[in-house]
């Protein structure tokens, strides 16, 4: 395709119109680690400042949790605390989305946790402020899968036994 051209679509079969949803979407841009998508960290996790994308047209990239090459895109984010939330929200609810985080830089990478059941949101403990962690998505099926994603500020003292004393 030529940016800038028109091109038409007929949908049907003859004269049939159909009703259909048609998605274009463009090569993603962060396909490889080094074009990175920098995220803000959000205070919330009520989907407000998450961006959207896609895994459409990414190429196979290095061997993800389970030894499979999946088309991934890559994120990256400045922690601003120990903990952080990675929220992946499918566009299709039945599409599972698989995510790894990452810390180092592109091509000296280390892995500190990977999610490949679909257990989402992805809680990130042990993270120092200041340091820039990667987030690589994809899904193992190897499918076009568009998402919205957005870092958010960990909960402190989730477990019973680690909260805070409060007089009340």
């Amino acid at each position: 395709l030529t940016p800038g051209t028109s091109y038409f679509l007929k949908l049907g079969e003859n004269n049939t119109l159909r009703e259909s949803t048609i998605r274009i979407m463009a090569q993603p841009s962060n396909d490889e680690c080094n074009d990175a998508i920098d995220l803000d960290v959000l205070p919330y996790q009520s989907g407000e400042g998450f961006v959207y994308g896609h895994t459409g047209g990414a190429a196979t990239g290095a061997p993800a949790c389970l030894n499979t090459q999946p088309r991934d895109v890559w994120y990256s984010f400045t922690a601003t605390a120990a903990q952080h939330v990675i929220n992946l929200e499918p566009t299709f609810p039945t599409t599972n989305l698989d995510c790894q985080v990452l810390s180092g830089t592109c091509g000296s990478l280390t892995s500190i946790i990977c999610e490949e059941n679909g257990a989402l949101p992805l809680k990130v403990s042990g993270l120092t402020p200041g340091t820039s962690y990667f987030a690589r998505v994809y899904s193992n099926s190897n499918s076009t899968t568009a998402f919205r994603i957005g870092i958010t500020v960990g909960m402190v003292n989730e477990a019973a036994s680690s909260a805070a004393a409060s007089t009340v």
